[in-house]
């Protein structure tokens, strides 16, 4: 037997099968005392039941076939679902927030733009083939809530006397959950996922093909763009406001950044040079010859002290041959220094 309150929720028996059954537990929705900045929904008193313990597998059309008796059920918001969306759209607010006020657009035109209009001979974008995604349900955590929103007061009334025992009845009458068809339930959920994960190898194949068919569009056509936006054309030089063309190195001859004009990279002149002097011009090879072996003298730190060690040695050896004379002289005794 189950109790009628459970710390101000009431039980209500859903019943899947004759062997198999799920307590929800339902109150009406009150706000918190103390509102936080989080709190963005605001959900309207009076007419919002809030529920606890909904099947994992629950979808809204079922949510609202199970109340579908109470009245008219307005929205159906999981709170799973609710906090997903708050943070993607924290995450794009904060990525708005961080762009440069030169960055956004300068007042937006609030008519509708025409599309272009393709030429018969322009290639038109190819489409891609997705594949097959049946459609299967979103399967939740356990014991995950929901709010439910009805059009009146009188509805929420009726949905919260649901979990009450009727007259003469010790606990209430359990309710059949509404299955819906529109997407499969136990095994053959996990058996369409299954398929679904492992598609036919041809229509991966298409798929494939033309999703790098489209890829190549748009390269060819972002390409197309930039040459028809570019000022730099070829074949036409580029001329600035005080009147001269824009010249730019390249190859053999340096040419004009459009076309045009001309100026020889300095590897080509001095390849020129050579060969023009060693053809015709007199003396050049010569000239080229005694360049090449010309040796700088010096420069190394042992040609220095090698250059000091040879002028020591001469020195030596003029001395020695200064001292040999004197001594001859003065063994033939005709030196006469007076």
């Amino acid at each position: 037997m189950l109790p009628t309150s459970l710390s101000g929720f009431s039980p209500l028996h859903v019943a899947y099968a004759d062997d198999a059954a799920h307590i929800i537990y339902l109150r009406a929705h009150t706000g918190s005392s103390k509102k936080t900045q989080d709190q963005r929904r605001v959900w309207p008193e009076g007419r919002t039941l809030f529920l606890v313990n909904v099947p994992a597998d629950a979808t809204e059309r079922e949510i609202v076939l199970l109340f579908k008796t109470c009245g008219t059920v307005e929205e159906v918001v999981f709170d799973l679902d609710a906090l997903a969306e708050e943070g993607a759209d924290e995450e794009s607010g904060s990525e708005d927030e961080d762009l440069d006020e030169a960055d956004t657009p300068a007042a937006p035109d609030d008519r509708p733009r025409k599309k272009r209009k393709l030429d018969k001979d322009e290639p038109r974008p190819p489409k891609v083939i997705p594949l097959p995604i049946p459609p299967l349900r979103t399967l939740r955590r356990t014991g995950h809530t929901a709010h439910v929103i009805f059009l009146d007061s009188s509805s929420l009334a009726r949905a919260l006397a649901l979990s009450q025992p009727s007259k003469g009845a010790k606990s209430p009458r359990p309710r059949p959950w509404p299955t819906s068809t529109e997407s499969p339930l136990g095994l053959q959920h996990y058996t369409a996922l299954y398929d679904a994960l492992r598609p036919p190898l041809d229509v991966v194949r298409e798929h494939a093909n033309t999703s790098i068919a489209l890829h190549d569009y748009e390269l060819a056509e972002r390409k197309r763009l930039l040459q028809k936006e570019s000022k730099y054309k070829k074949g036409e030089a580029i001329v600035d406001e005080d009147g001269f063309t824009l010249v730019t190195r390249g190859g053999a001859y340096g040419q004009a950044v459009g076309g045009g004009v001309g100026v020889a990279s300095k590897k080509f002149v001095q390849q020129h040079s050579r060969k023009r002097d060693a053809a015709g011009k007199p003396g050049g090879a010569k000239r080229a010859r005694k360049k090449e072996g010309k040796e700088k003298a010096a420069f190394y730190a042992f040609q220095v002290h090698e250059k000091k060690r040879n002028e020591l040695l001469n020195l030596q050896k003029k001395w020695e041959e200064d001292k040999a004379a004197v001594e001859k002289l003065r063994s033939s005794r005709k030196f006469k220094p007076y």
